[in-house]
């Protein structure tokens, strides 16, 4: 029997890290300073993956703040204010969705390190689910919300499989937390990225998901991943 092994998300930073991160912040020392610090740190997490022999190598991520501050420099959506991240002690910028945006080629390899990935390996990435992302956004204008979602992830996945991710990840903890997910909105918002089913996974987590899966079962994707401790 042949089992996959693999981990997602944005990965934690070291204490090193953290600490030259506030330096840096404090300008107490160089960009060029921080960034090797950080590049260091990259290529330790793709060691250790390598070395344990993960069937994927996950992008670390580390230098991102949550999962929709990237999406808040593109035209048309701002970085709200500091939101509690479910029921833990992580927070995010809340996104508002202020006219429909306008999506930037070179987003995704902007914000992303599959260069410091080994050509030899599978690189996966870890991104919002649109039902989440919509979830935690905030919608103004007459901004259509799955409209503007749908195709927002739509060009960040087209454009993270065009540079070289093998796989992507997109968390959907909102499925689990909620007691009554949308069924029709999230089969909405899904059947818009038909044309990368067969490489996406969907992570859900922060619930039970024991009886919605029928629910996951529609979003037709490659697989998807639950919370053991809950479900």
């Amino acid at each position: 029997m042949n089992v996959e092994g693999y981990i997602a998300g944005i990965l934690p930073r070291n204490d090193g890290l953290i600490k030259i991160w506030k330096m840096y912040e404090a300008g107490r020392v160089t960009e060029d300073v921080f960034r090797d610090v950080l590049d260091k740190s990259i290529e330790d997490i793709i060691s250790i993956q390598v070395e344990n022999g993960f069937t994927y190598i996950h992008d670390p991520q580390i230098d991102w703040h949550d999962y929709f501050r990237i999406f808040t420099e593109l035209d048309g959506i701002k970085a709200g204010p500091l939101t509690r991240y479910f029921e833990n002690n992580t927070f995010y910028r809340k996104p508002i969705f202020e006219e429909f945006p306008k999506y930037r080629e070179g987003l995704i390899a902007d914000k992303t390190h599959i260069r410091y990935i080994p050509r030899d390996v599978k690189p996966i990435l870890s991104l919002p689910g649109p039902y989440t992302f919509l979830r935690l956004s905030l919608f103004k204008n007459g901004v259509d919300p799955v409209k503007a979602l749908s195709t927002l992830m739509y060009n960040a996945l087209k454009e993270a499989f065009s540079i070289g991710y093998s796989k992507v990840i997109l968390h959907e903890p909102s499925i689990a937390y909620e007691d009554d997910p949308d069924k029709d909105l999230l089969v909405s918002l899904y059947s818009e990225l038909k044309d990368f089913q067969s490489n996406i996974r969907v992570h859900t987590y922060f619930g039970d998901v024991e009886k919605k899966s029928d629910i996951l079962n529609e979003l037709d994707v490659e697989g998807y991943s639950i919370d053991l401790q809950y479900t």
